[in-house]
C-alpha cells in the first residue's frame, strides 16, 4: 500500500514532530474529514461529488487555516497525498503512474513557501487523482456495460436475470448493475425489459406471427406479464399496437 510507502516518498515527514497541539488537532481534523468524503469521492472517480464537498463550509474554512506551521501543513499534505495514491491504487492504476505522480505533487510541495499554496495543491491533488480514478472505472466499467448488452441480446429469448448474468462474468450481482447503470443510464433488468419488447415489436409486424409464439419465444413466462412489460414501455398492450399497425395509426 502507498500509505506504508509514504516514508519512502519523504523520510522528514515521518520524522518531524509536531510543534503545536493545535496544529496536531486541526491536522487530525482535516485528515479524518478527507478521509471521509474527499478520499471516497477520489476511490469512486466522482467529480461532481468531490466538488460539493469541496464547497462545504467545513471543508473550506478547515483547508483554507493557515495557522499551521509551514512544515506541518507540508507533513499533512505527505499523509494526503500516500492515502490519495492508496485510493488510485486500490482501484487498478498501475504502481509506475501512482508513483510518478505522487512524487510530482511532492516536488512542488517542496517548492512551496506558504500555507495558503499547500492548500490549494491539496485541492489540486485531489481532483486529478479523481480524473484519473474516472477514467479508469469509465474504460472498465464501458467495456463490462458492451459485454453484458452483448450477451443479452444473444440471449433475448430466453429468461435472463442479473444473478444469472452476474455469474457468467464473474461479478457481484449488484456491482455489476451499478456499473451498468453508470455507464447506460439504465439498470440491467430495464434493458432486458426493453430490448425484449423491441424484439417483439419486430415480431407483431409480421401479420401471420401468433401473439402466444411471441410472447414464447422471447422468454416470458405468460402472456399476462408479456402485455404488463409491452404496456408499461410503450403505453399500450401487444395487441393495441398491433391493431394501430393495421389501422394505419
Amino acid at each position: 500500500m502507498l500509505e506504508k510507502r509514504l516514508p519512502v516518498f519523504d523520510k522528514a515527514a515521518r520524522s518531524r514532530k509536531s510543534t503545536t497541539s493545535q496544529g496536531e488537532a486541526q491536522a487530525g481534523f482535516l485528515t479524518r474529514l478527507l478521509t471521509s468524503s474527499a478520499l471516497d469521492c477520489v476511490s469512486r472517480g466522482d467529480c461532481d461529488a468531490l466538488e460539493k464537498v469541496m464547497r462545504r463550509t467545513v471543508f473550506v474554512e478547515t483547508v483554507r487555516d493557515n495557522t499551521l506551521p509551514l512544515a506541518e501543513t507540508k507533513d499533512r499534505f505527505s499523509v494526503i497525498c500516500a492515502l490519495a495514491g492508496g485510493r488510485m491504487a486500490a482501484q487498478g492504476i498501475g504502481e509506475n503512474e501512482v508513483g510518478s505522480l505522487m512524487l510530482r505533487y511532492l516536488a512542488r510541495r517542496d517548492a512551496c513557501r506558504s500555507a495558503e499554496n499547500i492548500n490549494a495543491l491539496t485541492l489540486e491533488l485531489l481532483i486529478e487523482c479523481t480524473l484519473r480514478v474516472k477514467k479508469r472505472l469509465d474504460t472498465h466499467y464501458s467495456g463490462l456495460a458492451d459485454s453484458v448488452r452483448t450477451f443479452v441480446d444473444g440471449h433475448i429469448g430466453e429468461k435472463i436475470s442479473v444473478a444469472e448474468i452476474a455469474a457468467v462474468f464473474q461479478k457481484n450481482p449488484s456491482y455489476l448493475n451499478s456499473c451498468f447503470k453508470r455507464m447506460t443510464g439504465e439498470r440491467i433488468t430495464d434493458y432486458i425489459a426493453r430490448r425484449k419488447v423491441e424484439e417483439a415489436k419486430k415480431l407483431l409486424c409480421r401479420p401471420d406471427s401468433q401473439m402466444a409464439d411471441i410472447w414464447v419465444s422471447l422468454g416470458y413466462c405468460d402472456q399476462s406479464h408479456f402485455n404488463k412489460s409491452f404496456k408499461k414501455i410503450t403505453g399500450m398492450t401487444p395487441t393495441q399496437f398491433r391493431s394501430r399497425l393495421e389501422g394505419g395509426g
